[in-house]
């Protein structure tokens, strides 16, 4: 049976020879990025787990996103936070005047490309495939995993019905 886009990026990036359509299958992440919100959360139980660095800080990416310009002192101390773990741990920081909208700003920066598989500590994540490359959301906690491994367990994507139907339609 032929792959879809999204099981041949999953091939890719997993030792697994093959994949069970809805199984679950552990992914190398090309890009893992987290935000105001999810990245604190992450940051502080990374900390509780003990690990002490990144797989990779050329692959992670913080962006003070949704609280930006900070609304109330929490917000702008939930950046401080994500700003001081960044430059701690060399990682790429978009704070105010340089970033964006998540999503977007890894697009137009190049951190997505077809093929990836990004990592997003914010559901839209997903709409990366939009580029060709295998978007995933995570929690903070899914994202704090991620950090100190490059990999997550993911779920192989089912083909919708209507995928399913015109597939059959053409055979």
């Amino acid at each position: 049976m032929p792959h879809t886009l999204a099981e041949k990026i999953l091939l890719a990036h997993t030792e697994a020879e093959t994949l069970a359509r809805g199984g679950i299958v552990m992914v190398r992440c090309d890009v893992v990025m987290a935000n105001d919100i999810s990245g604190a959360v992450a940051i502080r139980e990374l900390a509780r787990m003990g690990a002490l660095r990144v797989f990779d800080p050329d692959k992670v990416i913080m962006v003070a996103d949704h609280f930006m310009p900070a609304k109330d002192t929490k917000s702008a101390e939930l950046q401080k936070v994500i700003k001081d773990w960044s430059r701690e741990q060399g990682v790429t920081f978009y704070d105010q005047g340089r970033g964006g909208i998540e999503h977007a700003v890894l697009v137009e920066d190049g951190w997505v490309v077809p093929g990836s598989v990004v990592a997003g500590g914010d559901s839209h994540a997903r709409t990366h495939g939009a580029l060709g490359a295998f978007g995933t959301g995570l929690g903070s906690t899914d994202v704090m995993g991620v950090w100190p491994s490059a990999s997550s367990g993911r779920r192989c994507p089912e083909p919708s019905r209507s995928s399913t139907s015109a597939r059959s339609d053409r055979s």
